[in-house]
């Protein structure tokens, strides 16, 4: 049976309600009150009624939509830090192996309950939610910043971010736009007998300089 077919009942214990054990016993705790089991089709399908009977927070997916155990591992085996670090996808921050956090570009908690996350997926990702080209590095920040979305900006940023002569290539634009941006200051001074210094606002474009 391959992840296709096998589906995962996942139910969360509301605070202050008790877990009946031995009414579910093949569930296993993934996290402080949440269970996880794994079925067939039909029989996750009755487990799911069961759960809710109970008045549990319950909900059905395929397993190749639910988060792996071993996603980070596999991910630094496949593609290990260049010198020493990654490059965050999203920013083109260098981050060491111990501060990157390795995110799923179609999040795990989209894939769970949106039918349009499950299509991108099966399109795309053989392997699932958890496939290699659906895993990328990034810093915290962007982690936090871009959550449980996966807008077309982000995952064009995470297509092209992974590329070392794309960050080449951005790094050499905003260099451009700076001296364009400078040189125009520069003559409206000139133009307008105005100090260059009052151009800039503070924390605008390295005021300091001038």
């Amino acid at each position: 049976m391959d992840d296709r077919e096998i589906y995962i009942v996942e139910l969360h214990v509301p605070s202050g309600r008790k877990f009946r054990r031995w009414r579910f016993r093949d569930f296993s705790e993934t996290s402080p009150g949440t269970y996880q089991a794994e079925y067939g089709k039909r029989k996750a399908a009755k487990r799911l009624r069961k759960a809710e009977k109970y008045g549990y927070r319950a909900r059905m997916y395929r397993k190749r939509y639910g988060r792996s155990g071993t996603y980070r591992y596999r991910f630094m085996k496949a593609y290990p830090p260049e010198n020493g670090k990654y490059r965050c996808v999203y920013c083109g921050k260098k981050i060491r192996p111990d501060k990157m956090t390795v995110d799923h570009v179609i999040p795990v908690d989209a894939a769970k309950t949106s039918k349009k996350a499950q299509r991108l997926i099966d399109r795309r990702y053989e392997n699932g939610v958890n496939d290699l080209d659906n895993l990328v590095p990034c810093c915290y920040r962007c982690n936090q910043k871009k959550g449980s979305t996966y807008s077309r900006r982000w995952r064009i940023r995470a297509r092209y971010g992974r590329k070392a002569g794309f960050w080449r290539f951005v790094h050499f634009v905003r260099l451009l736009l700076f001296l364009a941006l400078l040189l125009a200051a520069v003559f409206f001074a000139h133009r307008f007998q105005v100090p260059l210094r009052q151009l800039f606002l503070p924390g605008a474009l390295c005021p300091a300089v001038f």
